[in-house]
């Protein structure tokens, strides 16, 4: 009821549809029955003007929301192997297409992390490889495909989680490289997909010393990071978001700063 409300006064701009790995029932029919009830809620304030954002974390391989709903998608690091750009492009087409037809419009993929550090906890099969290049010649593609079939991608974890031996869900790691080096490994891909046309970019809780020079401010916090480096250098047009404001490294920089109700999303909006 509370939702109800909330939709139908015009509140919500977005949503995000949390996975839920046991739920044999969500097939496409019952996920699409609850997001069509979700924007018909949104057009008694809005009408047709502004649709309401529905959102998901779809990356493939056991990074799929539905996997009752329709067939699992490999993950990227197979993709990659196949090393075909035509190939990865079908795959974002399709699996865009799967996505959309469960009412989701937005979905926060395909990861741009170049995997750099085995020992890396959280990226690995999500990312297209260790290679810069690769990285961004695979994910333009499959991003492409996801606009091909109706779905706004997102390019994540700006500036690039593929160096941390640290989970950013659980902690809040730090890329302790010079700048020279983010240019030639981890930013690479990110350029790519801007330059391609990308519309949305997800930062990354991820302290990075040799872009936000002041403070241990993350990267989701850091107005050098967001405004300065992704929008004015790289020339990023599109919208920002963040990751999980509920994860760890996300409360970890709160904490820094006392806590202070609503002072995290404050933070997020004034880096841009």
């Amino acid at each position: 009821p509370q939702l109800h409300e909330h939709l139908k006064r015009g509140n919500i701009g977005g949503l995000f549809l949390h996975r839920d790995l046991s739920a044999q029932s969500n097939t496409v029919g019952r996920v699409r029955k609850y997001t069509d009830w979700l924007k018909q809620r949104s057009r008694v304030a809005w009408g047709d003007s502004l649709p309401l954002i529905i959102s998901s974390d779809d990356e493939g391989g056991h990074f799929n929301n539905y996997p009752y709903a329709f067939k699992e998608w490999p993950n990227n690091l197979a993709i990659a192997a196949v090393n075909s750009t035509a190939k990865a492009y079908m795959y974002g087409r399709q699996y865009g297409k799967d996505i959309r037809s469960t009412g989701v419009n937005v979905v926060f993929a395909p990861c741009m992390d170049v995997n750099v550090e085995p020992l890396n906890p959280v990226i690995g099969l999500r990312s297209f490889g260790s290679n810069p290049s690769a990285v961004a010649r695979m994910g333009v593609s499959v991003m492409k495909g996801f606009l091909a079939s109706g779905i706004f991608p997102t390019l994540k974890h700006f500036p690039g989680h593929g160096r941390t031996k640290l989970d950013s869900h659980i902690a809040l790691p730090s890329v302790t490289v010079p700048l020279k080096a983010l240019e030639e490994t981890e930013l690479p891909p990110f350029q790519a997909g801007v330059l391609a046309g990308v519309p949305l970019v997800m930062t990354g809780h991820l302290i990075v010393p040799s872009m936000e020079t002041q403070q241990a401010w993350p990267a989701t916090f850091s107005k050098k990071i967001i405004t300065g480096y992704l929008r004015k250098k790289l020339g990023f047009r599109g919208v920002v978001v963040t990751d999980s404001l509920s994860m760890a490294g996300a409360k970890k920089a709160a904490a820094a700063i006392g806590n202070k109700p609503g002072e995290v999303f404050f933070q997020a909006l004034m880096a841009g």
